[in-house]
């Protein structure tokens, strides 16, 4: 095949030269792949700057975390990574993020004007979670962000990833110019899991008592995460929004006692879930905690047990308080938590009750 020449007529047929035609598509679409190229390995340099920087406090993150949560062995992994990704744009050292430490650092070393203009967009970027509206030709796919509904045109730049329309992606979102990618690479879940992944993770969001979805997404990523991943997510006292300090040392005091409780963990979450329910609605000015604590335990124990297997007597004992007390602060709890009771006794099966209802119990009274 003879050779085109930048002067020749362009052989699509338009009249026009090739280099005004065809020969200039293909230097608009080499220059694109360039700046795709480049902007891929700078994510990875940004990822070993983190390494060889900050290694020690995102290992020390990590662990803590990992002490917290039972992660299984074959996804640490996995959980590793996304930890080391939602560190770098989201945890503040010193009053700067890593990838903004990155930014400053390095900018002014890339000579495209494009590529400094991208990271400039990149210094407060954080994870979110998609629903994928719509997979399109050319590895592109949109999304919609479960918080926000914003929607957006991202490029997909892994060829192996099958994506699932109506399914589900965790990730950070970066853009240069018009073109939109993921940080590194993310989590996607089938079309199956969608509504118990938003619903789910919405929720959490809600309880969490965070002013906006950035604040919520920077501080309970690996939450998220392990929500996204299993499904379900302990509840953390410290995650929730208390109004006063007195309410929550009730709900510490009482996840403290109800670790000798049978029922296990399931009652305890249920507990301060409901306790967090009647503070929000109530805002009790609590003199004695003692006897919050008992009734508390008292309400869980009538909830889960017909009749109830613990008696007033023995909790006034055990919080050194009297009867009365209990019996009057419980009717106090059962009447402002009526509804959220009854929905409990709607929704639960009593006799076959047991820690696989927990998704129940945050659905009922999250």
């Amino acid at each position: 095949m003879a050779k085109i020449g930048r002067n020749d007529l362009c052989t699509c047929g338009s009249g026009k030269k090739y280099k005004k035609c065809c020969g200039k598509n293909k230097t608009v679409v080499s220059m694109e792949h360039l700046i795709e190229k480049e902007l891929s390995d700078i994510q990875m340099d940004i990822i070993k700057f983190a390494m060889k920087n900050h290694q020690e406090e995102i290992d020390a993150n990590l662990g803590k975390y990992l002490k917290e949560y039972d992660v299984p062995k074959e996804v640490k992994e996995l959980y590793y990574f996304f930890n080391l990704l939602w560190f770098i744009t989201s945890v503040e050292l010193k009053g700067m993020t890593i990838i903004a430490e990155y930014i400053d650092e390095h900018i002014h070393t890339f000579n495209r004007q494009k590529i400094q203009d991208s990271l400039q967009t990149w210094r407060n970027v954080t994870p979110s979670v998609f629903k994928i509206q719509q997979q399109m030709e050319n590895d592109y796919v949109i999304v919609r962000d479960i918080f926000t509904n914003e929607i957006t045109k991202v490029k997909v730049l892994e060829e192996e990833h099958n994506i699932e329309p109506e399914g589900m992606i965790l990730g950070t979102i970066l853009t240069a110019g018009e073109e939109s990618f993921f940080f590194a690479t993310f989590l996607d879940m089938p079309a199956s899991a969608s509504v118990r992944i938003e619903e789910g993770i919405i929720d959490l969001y809600k309880r969490s008592g965070k002013a906006t979805p950035i604040h919520f997404m920077s501080s309970s990523f690996l939450e998220v995460l392990d929500y996204f991943l299993f499904g379900q997510v302990e509840v953390s006292i410290d995650d929730l929004e208390w109004i006063a300090p007195q309410h929550k040392e009730v709900a510490v005091d009482y996840q403290e006692y109800m670790k000798a409780y049978p029922l296990g963990e399931t009652a305890t979450e249920m507990g301060i879930l409901l306790w967090h329910k009647y503070c929000m609605m109530k805002k009790p000015s609590i003199k004695k905690s003692a006897i919050y604590e008992a009734a508390l335990v008292y309400l869980v124990d009538r909830i889960l047990s017909v009749g109830g297997s613990l008696t007033q007597k023995k909790l006034a004992d055990d919080f050194n308080v009297s009867s009365s007390s209990i019996s009057s602060k419980f009717k106090d709890l059962e009447y402002v938590l009526s509804d959220e009771i009854k929905k409990l006794h709607d929704k639960l099966e009593l006799d076959e009750f047991n820690s696989g209802e927990a998704d129940t119990i945050n659905e009922v009274l999250g």
